[in-house]
Formats: C-alpha cells, sequence, structure tokens
C-alpha cells in the first residue's frame, strides 16, 4: 500500500475489512481512477509543487493499473 500512496492507518483498516495483507480489484480499481483524475485536474501544472503532485499522482496511477494487471 505503500507504493500505491495509501496511508498506513487507511491500509490497516483496508487490511481488517478485506482479505487480510491483499488489496481487491474494486479497491485497485478506485485508486487507479482516483489517481487519473486528480493527475488529469493537474494537467496544465504551472508550479514546481503541482508537477510534482501531478507526477505522484501519475506514478501512483500506473503503479494501480500494472497491479490491477497481475
Amino acid at each position: 500500500m505503500a507504493h500505491l500512496g495509501v496511508p498506513h492507518a487507511f491500509a490497516v483498516k483496508n487490511c481488517k475489512d478485506e482479505y487480510g495483507a491483499y488489496v481487491s480489484y474494486k479497491t485497485l480499481k478506485t485508486y487507479y481512477e482516483d489517481y487519473l483524475s486528480a493527475a488529469t485536474r493537474l494537467r496544465d501544472a504551472q508550479t514546481l509543487k503541482e508537477i510534482r503532485e501531478r507526477d505522484r499522482h501519475m506514478i501512483a496511477c500506473l503503479k494501480c493499473y500494472f497491479l490491477y494487471l497481475i
């Protein structure tokens, strides 16, 4: 979950709610959609902070997508 940018407390809660130390396809899809929409909102980033935030969202989005494929 750390590689997906999810806070530790939320990851612990997710593990209790779902299947232990796994993440469901539904959850991965939700993360993917959230990160994609956040990256899209920052598409025309101007400041260095916005650019870094956009890149962070894009990387997390790709990681979710690749995990979903695997």
